[in-house]
């Protein structure tokens, strides 16, 4: 089942407030929130095809905005914040292909940069930064949109 709607959270206010729908985040894509920015990657369409889509809420103007696509399209894929920066992990290419890759975005330059690749291509993963500043892993069961 995917999402129909985005809200945030008001501290101000101290209540829930409807947000704009990213064109992606109903789809399987991850979502992390980067300072003051929502971030949403990959995922798949309602074709079930793989995205390399990434798009940034932005609360000040109260929209999602496309930023620099991932290199590869991918579903199933992990995200953290680490070091400041956005980082994707590993993931499902289009043709059901597991990858090792990571990518970090770098919001000051708008791009995807390519990190050392995982030591194993675990498909859908789920991550974490600790305090160490390092990747944590765990894995969970594939889903049917990779099929």
């Amino acid at each position: 089942m995917s999402l129909s709607s985005v809200e945030r959270y008001d501290y101000v206010d101290v209540v829930w407030r409807g947000a704009p729908r990213s064109t992606i985040l109903p789809y399987t894509a991850r979502a992390r929130s980067l300072g003051w920015r929502l971030y949403a990657v990959g995922g798949c369409d309602d074709g079930r095809n793989n995205l390399s889509s990434v798009e940034r809420y932005d609360e000040e103007k109260d929209e999602w905005e496309a930023v620099a696509d991932m290199s590869t399209a991918r579903f199933g894929a992990g995200a953290c914040v680490l070091c400041g920066r956005l980082h994707v992990v590993v993931g499902v290419d289009n043709t059901g292909s597991l990858f090792s890759s990571v990518e970090r975005y770098v919001e000051e330059t708008d791009g995807l940069a390519s990190v050392s690749d995982i030591s194993t291509a675990p498909g859908r993963v789920g991550v974490a930064a600790s305090s160490l500043n390092s990747l944590s892993r765990a894995f969970d069961r594939l889903s049917p949109c990779m099929l």
